[in-house]
C-alpha cells in the first residue's frame, strides 16, 4: 500500500514537473516574440492623446466648450484609431 501510495505521488510530480517546464518553455517562446512597449504604434498614439489632453487642461483651453462636436468627433477617431491598431498587431508587448 505504502509502494502505491509512493508511486503515485512520484508519478504526480513527474507529471507536474513535466508539465511545468513545458509551460516555462512555451512562454519562454512567447517571450521571444514579444516587443518593447515603446516599439507599440498604440503606446504611442495613446501617449500623445494624454499629453494633447493634459495641455488642454492646464492651458485652460475652450476648445472643448467652443466646439464640442469637434471634440466628439476626435474622440471617435481615437477610438477608431485604437481599435484599428489592435487588429493590426501582430506582436504583443513586453
Amino acid at each position: 500500500m505504502i509502494k502505491k501510495v509512493i508511486m503515485f505521488l512520484t508519478f504526480g510530480l513527474i507529471t507536474v514537473l513535466a508539465k511545468w517546464t513545458q509551460d516555462s518553455e512555451a512562454q519562454e517562446k512567447k517571450e521571444e516574440k514579444m516587443k518593447p512597449i515603446l516599439w507599440s504604434k498604440t503606446f504611442w498614439v495613446n501617449m500623445v492623446v494624454i499629453v494633447v489632453a493634459g495641455l488642454t487642461g492646464i492651458l485652460n483651453c475652450e476648445v472643448v466648450t467652443a466646439y464640442p462636436v469637434v471634440v466628439t468627433a476626435v474622440t471617435g477617431a481615437i477610438g477608431v484609431i485604437n481599435i484599428l491598431l489592435r487588429l493590426v498587431t501582430k506582436v504583443p508587448v513586453k
